[in-house]
């Protein structure tokens, strides 16, 4: 194994090393499971600050000792090249905390890797056949708890007096059939469409607002302009997801419902038309009033939520 280059202040350390010497190298524990392979990498959604790092060959430093992070899928074609053929690989130096860490998001991977296979499942159950690729994977529990209750199912209220039960799969599906056919008909990109927009989509089209020029638009980051340089609905959110862009994952995370207020606030100025007060915009967008939206969308769908399950009280 030798160094090719290396910069301590910045924790970057690339090697060149032969498929023998890899091959040699101790597996990470999960690393059959192929969960930081890049063919694995769309499970994380597009947001996830892993993602960008987990694309080529990782090597995991603890102490003097390596283990291999990924390259599982790898395998197969490194079984018929030579034993001295040279590959490249990040060397990532991990504490201790850093490696269990990584054995957390593991397990946080499996459980989403189980949810959305039940998704999946479910789907077929319903004839719906998902192909584009930010459908196909699921991941959208979250858009639709958004859609739904207005917040990400772990900011739901779990007071002392009782919590909402989980959104139920196998109800949704065949209610938003026809919105998620349209939305995967459109080939959505993951980078635009993230929890916060699909889920502004969710309620848009299950209002029955004629959105698809705008999703078409938006897909392909077409916003326009009028001559006093303010920016027409698809504009002023592209412009509001490129200023979104500069917080840090836990901090998208934590704004996805409000980034579904604005990019549902463009969807319903874009349906009003250019003539309407509000279509050109300047400044920043505002949000629009989720809970009025949600209110009228569970009538539209006949959805009740279920009445709040009590806590046991303590003893």
């Amino acid at each position: 194994m030798d160094v090719i280059f290396e910069n301590k202040a910045h924790n970057v350390c690339l090697v060149t090393l032969s498929i023998a010497e890899w091959l040699a190298i101790p597996p990470f524990k999960y690393f059959s499971e192929g969960v930081f392979d890049e063919n694995s990498l769309p499970i994380w959604g597009a947001d996830s600050h892993l993602a960008s790092r987990l694309q080529r060959l990782k090597l995991g430093k603890i102490g003097d000792d390596y283990i291999k992070l990924n390259g599982h899928s790898a395998l197969p074609s490194f079984s018929q090249a030579r034993n001295d053929t040279v590959v490249i690989a990040e060397v990532i130096e991990l504490s201790d905390s850093e490696l269990q860490s990584l054995h957390e998001t593991y397990l946080t991977f499996a459980k989403a890797l189980s949810q959305e296979d039940d998704f999946l499942k479910i789907c077929a159950a319903h004839h719906i056949e998902l192909k584009s690729e930010r459908l196909k994977h699921g991941l959208i529990k979250e858009p639709l708890n958004i859609a739904l209750r207005g917040k990400p199912r772990y900011l739901q209220t779990r007071g002392e007096y009782g919590y909402q039960s989980k959104i139920d799969l196998k109800r949704c599906i065949p209610l938003f059939s026809k919105e998620l056919l349209l939305l995967d008909r459109l080939d959505l990109c993951p980078k635009i469409f993230n929890t916060g927009v699909l889920a502004a989509a969710f309620i848009a089209l299950g209002l029955g607002k004629d959105i698809e020029e705008f999703l078409i638009r938006l897909n392909r980051e077409q916003g326009d302009s009028n001559d006093a340089a303010a920016q027409d609905p698809v504009g002023a959110l592209l412009k509001y997801l490129d200023d979104f862009k500069k917080y840090s994952p836990a901090e998208q995370k934590n704004m996805a419902s409000t980034v579904c207020a604005c990019a549902l606030k463009a969807m319903l100025n874009w349906c009003k038309g250019p003539k309407s007060p509000g279509y050109w915009r300047k400044h920043q967008l505002d949000g629009a009033d989720l809970s009025i939206y949600i209110t009228e969308l569970k009538l539209i769908k006949a959805i009740v939520d279920e009445p709040r399950r009590m806590r046991k009280p303590k003893r």
